[in-house]
């Protein structure tokens, strides 16, 4: 009888320590987790333990053992779990400061999403690995994701009001990278490609009829030849210059159409104030 008691006490004891030390653990997750920076440029990476806007910040820095406190004058902004590990779509888990896994923000003036491109692999009869390019809509503008760019990934942006831009990659960046996105009409690229299909056929039938028209369409009287239609000609030589026109017309708004980006490092802010209404003490 007194070692089943021994043996539920042990269990019950078991138990406790589990349920006891899971808060501790979850606690422990978020040590450093947090990031306080200063006016003069520097930062303090570790968890913050009181913030008193106007007052001062205490934070517990990563490694040391008594917390710190940051005169509010000093302060520049705080951000509270800005390296915690972050789920991914696809059930992996994104860490802050690894090469290729990127914040991205977005600028652009109209709408737009920002696609992952070769994000599948498969293999071929022999058992060669290749990529296939299924793309995948990650983020709609101004995105603020943490994005997965290593492996090489690709990424393009598009909208309904801009053309899809060339592929960009993340590979081997860290921290936010800002993407400004300059969207090419797509109602330009359409009339663009309105001016090659009208202008193509036009320059072969200007020319036919250029050439029909200088050469003649009758035969002449005596059998030697055919007599010049002046009026073919020169509808010919007009057909063939509009044709031409429309083509180039289409080449100029086709490439003024498409959608440039420009990708590069946060811009830093000097006189960072603290965003209250987003959570920053």
């Amino acid at each position: 009888m007194q070692s089943t008691f021994l043996r539920v006490g042990a269990a019950f004891a078991l138990l406790a320590s589990v349920f006891l030390s899971a808060p501790a653990a979850r606690a422990d997750d978020a040590v450093g987790n947090d990031e306080v920076t200063l006016k003069d440029g520097g930062s303090l990476r570790g968890t913050v333990v009181a913030s008193e806007p106007g007052t001062s910040v205490t934070i517990l820095e990563l490694g040391q053992k008594e917390p710190r406190v940051v005169p509010w004058a000093e302060v520049s902004g705080v951000e509270r779990g800005k390296f915690a590990p972050v789920p991914a779509a696809d059930g992996k888990t994104l860490v802050p400061g690894t090469p290729g896994v990127v914040k991205l923000h977005v600028e652009s003036p109209v709408p737009v999403g920002v696609y992952k491109h070769r994000d599948s692999y498969g293999t071929t009869a022999r058992g060669n690995a290749i990529a296939l390019d299924t793309p995948r809509l990650v983020c709609n503008s101004p995105c603020d994701t943490l994005l997965d760019g290593r492996l090489d990934r690709e990424f393009s942006v598009v909208g309904d009001q801009a053309n899809e831009s060339d592929r960009f990659r993340l590979v081997g960046l860290t921290g936010t990278q800002d993407l400004v996105v300059a969207p090419g009409s797509p109602s330009l690229r359409s009339g663009g490609v309105l001016g090659l299909v009208l202008g193509l056929p036009a320059i072969g039938l200007g020319g036919l009829g250029a050439i029909a028209g200088a050469i003649g369409t009758s035969p002449r009287k005596d059998g030697k030849g055919f007599v010049q239609n002046v009026g073919l000609e020169k509808a010919g030589f007009i057909t063939l210059g509009s044709g031409v026109v429309a083509l180039v017309a289409g080449i100029i708004a086709i490439d003024a159409s498409g959608t440039s980006l420009e990708l590069h490092p946060e811009a830093a802010t000097a006189e960072r104030k603290p965003r209250y209404w987003a959570g920053e003490f």
